[in-house]
């Protein structure tokens, strides 16, 4: 699970298009894989300085580039363990506590949803983190990867799954 160059790139674009990433919940606690010259072209994109690199995500995971990069106050991870320090430790085979509804600006999964076996209920689940005019990020493996997870995805299923009236879909393949 993880923020490599792609997706970083798609939540910078979201940036720029207004999506507000003020209170994020990952979904799993996600690693930052993002080359040093990616970082500085995207700080050169949103005009803001570039952090200490010496310091910047030291612990391998993502919650200072969501803070410098993409103005994040707060960051949750929800994760079905606390091997990764997750703050909320939540399996999402099963409902939401009513606690969590409607308390994100965003939602970032960067690669758990095909490891959760009731795909009917993350996705429901997915949708009650965010707030009313929120945005929900899946970035997960497409076709082709044989044997990772319970799930293969394909791009059509994302625009499939998102065709309600209020909801739109955006997708980047690398």
């Amino acid at each position: 699970m993880g923020i490599m160059s792609s997706v970083a790139a798609l939540l910078v674009r979201a940036r720029e298009q207004g999506a507000s990433f003020e209170r994020t919940a990952t979904i799993g606690r996600q690693s930052l894989a993002v080359p040093v010259a990616d970082f500085a072209a995207f700080a050169r994109r949103l005009g803001i300085d570039e952090p200490d690199y010496a310091t910047f995500a030291a612990d391998g995971y993502c919650e200072d580039f969501l803070r410098l990069f993409l103005g994040a106050r707060s960051v949750t991870a929800f994760d079905a363990s606390n091997y990764q320090h997750a703050g909320i430790v939540h399996d999402f085979n099963l409902p939401l506590p009513q606690e969590h509804h409607q308390a994100f600006d965003s939602v970032i999964d960067g690669g758990s949803i095909e490891h959760i076996f009731d795909i009917k209920q993350v996705l429901e689940n997915y949708m009650n983190l965010v707030k009313v005019g929120g945005h929900v990020f899946i970035c997960t493996n497409a076709n082709n990867l044989c044997g990772h997870g319970f799930y293969q995805f394909s791009p059509g299923s994302s625009i499939a799954s998102s065709a309600g009236p209020t909801a739109s879909a955006c997708a980047q393949y690398a």
